[in-house]
């Protein structure tokens, strides 16, 4: 997530350092007051397409990561042991996260691409292979740490008091 956004701030950077100079040059140049609001409506018109983009993804990562800020807030005050196994039983969920983004990430630029062309059928066929491809983790995933909780939680410590406290989290989660 961090790499994803650090792209769209860098490119907001390229806008703003790139658009602020013509504008600063129109001036200077004694343009008319016409066409300097002009490269200022497009300066605004650039930032805020970019914007379009940061937003929602600034929210969604806001949303995933106050999941564990919030667990870790609740639970801190139960001692170390119980942060932990909230810690060891949010690996499940962090590795699902990361299969979904990489799972979403790449329909996405097939969609683009089926998109431009104008071929609304792969667009559909696009998506549906995606959420097809999710689901064919998310199930397995989801039944692996219900029925093997333990197992599951082994995988990421060996703790025995981490791993049994972080079982019923995991039920729950």
């Amino acid at each position: 997530h961090i790499g994803r956004d650090r792209n769209f701030l860098i490119l907001y950077g390229i806008v703003l350092v790139c658009l602020f100079p013509l504008l600063a040059l129109g001036l200077q140049n004694n343009l008319k007051t016409r066409e300097c609001l002009m490269i200022l409506l497009f300066l605004l018109m650039a930032v805020m397409c970019v914007m379009a983009l940061v937003l929602p993804v600034a929210l969604q990562n806001l949303l995933s990561n106050s999941l564990a800020l919030v667990d870790n807030i609740m639970v801190g005050q139960l001692g170390e042991v119980s942060v932990a196994a909230v810690g060891l039983a949010g690996q499940w969920s962090y590795m699902i996260n990361m299969f979904f983004f990489g799972a979403s990430s790449g329909a996405a630029v097939l969609i683009a691409q089926y998109y431009g062309a104008g071929d609304s059928v792969g667009v559909r066929q696009s998506y549906g292979l995606s959420i097809l491809t999710m689901m064919a983790v998310a199930l397995p995933m989801m039944a692996i740490s219900l029925l093997f909780p333990e197992g599951s939680m082994r995988i990421f410590s060996q703790d025995e008091a981490v791993v049994q406290a972080g079982i019923g989290y995991l039920k729950v989660m």
